[in-house]
């Protein structure tokens, strides 16, 4: 809205604390036959001239339909209002830089159509989302997006989006799309992250209208299942026969247990082979924390002969070119060369890459019954969610046998 500067006073300011209350009348529309068409008409006081003077705000030429104008001024009027009612006023006199009209520009409430592509742009270059989870984000406010349209809802702000629209796109969702716990859960934690970035960022004034909806229950274990040790025995000289690379990329998975997206992410600097340790960054970390992990012997053997040594630290430890390189993995390398190696096994939609990790982590509980370790490893942020991800892979059963419990 750069065109607000020219037809409000440069001198507006805000009020002081403790300063007296200005009086004001309210922003409202005007349908104009004019030249300049449509406009946004308020009162506001002139501390110099001692009284209130008027101050108009042309509807912009983009907006082209009626509809669109009276949604593009209910907005910019609701935001006036508000800094009328808060003690905006003018004085030349104190020449504050805080104007009205950039307060308007800066804290406008958006239409759903300007606030996508900044939120976009935001998980880009801010959040550093992959560009898998991006495109998902894309998909779930474009679907979303579609069904109002279809439903034929009033919306053009954000704030148009009701909890009662909410709770009905959910049920379609579920009802009439058929959507599973696990894409439902994903779907929901996409659009509650939409709103929540639009609200902090003062996109829109009212609150999450996802807020209360729930997540699906899910039954966990049952994809990512781990591999047992017969056919760990048979995949694993496969991998390292026919796919040697990809056999490295598994072992960052299986001893570091780390995630593909975070393994793709790691430079050569990330890796410490005197003190045998990784470091992962925020920006490199899906949970956006700093952690280091131990490097295992077997580990250290594998980055060894990857001859790290000979490269830049700023080069990605992965790439397309099979050694450290400028360019990053592609996101779905490893899992289209794990592919074949499904296919070569017949092993089903059940097991995956992740699998390596939910492998490594049973293994090691049951040796060691040590949940602690498990959870500093797996970087999870309590006992809790540690134990109930053992739950979920079919462990921690041991904690219900009672055969050692003392007769009476």
């Amino acid at each position: 809205m750069s065109s607000v500067a020219s037809s409000v006073d440069e001198y507006l300011v805000a009020k002081d604390f403790m300063e007296k209350t200005y009086d004001f009348k309210k922003a409202r529309l005007v349908k104009s036959e004019g030249e300049k068409g449509w406009y946004i008409v308020f009162y506001v006081w002139d501390v110099q001239k001692n009284s209130l003077v008027r101050r108009r705000k042309y509807i912009p030429p983009t907006y082209k339909t009626n509809a669109s104008k009276e949604a593009y001024a209910k907005d910019l009027i609701k935001k006036i209002n508000l800094l009328l009612k808060e003690g905006y006023h003018i004085d030349r006199v104190k020449k504050m830089k805080e104007t009205l009209s950039q307060e308007i520009e800066e804290t406008r409430f958006l239409s759903i159509d300007e606030a996508v592509p900044r939120y976009i742009n935001f998980c880009k270059n801010i959040a550093k989302n992959s560009e898998g989870e991006i495109e998902a984000k894309i998909i779930a406010l474009s679907n979303f997006r579609r069904w109002i349209e279809q439903k034929r809802y009033m919306v053009f702000n954000i704030d148009d989006v009701t909890p009662v629209m909410a709770r009905q796109y959910c049920d379609y969702l579920i009802e009439v799309k058929g959507n599973g716990s696990k894409t439902f859960n994903n779907t929901l934690g996409r659009l509650k992250h939409f709103f929540n970035i639009a609200k902090k960022r003062k996109w829109a004034a009212n609150d999450n209208p996802f807020n209360d909806i729930e997540r699906q229950p899910t039954e966990y274990g049952e994809k990512n299942i781990a591999y047992t040790n017969n056919q760990l025995q048979e995949i694993i000289p496969y991998i390292q026969e026919t796919n040697p690379y990809l056999y490295n990329f598994i072992c960052f998975i299986y001893y570091g247990l780390m995630r593909t997206t975070e393994i793709r992410r790691l430079r050569v600097g990330n890796i410490d082979l005197n003190k045998r340790l990784i470091r992962i960054y925020a920006s490199q970390s899906k949970v956006k924390k700093y952690d280091i992990l131990p490097i295992s012997d077997a580990l250290y053997s594998v980055i060894k002969s990857m001859e790290i040594e000979k490269y830049p630290s700023d080069y990605y430890l992965f790439s397309k070119e099979y050694k450290p390189s400028k360019v990053p993995l592609h996101e779905a390398w490893a899992t289209q060369h794990f592919r074949k190696v499904k296919k070569h096994f017949n092993l089903n939609k059940n097991y995956s890459l992740y699998s390596f990790k939910h492998t490594a982590v049973c293994r090691w509980y049951e040796k060691e019954k040590d949940i602690v370790r498990i959870q500093r490893m797996c970087r999870h942020s309590s006992i809790e969610m540690t134990a109930r991800y053992l739950k979920s892979l079919g462990l921690l059963t041991d904690q219900y046998k009672i055969e050692t419990l003392p007769d009476l």
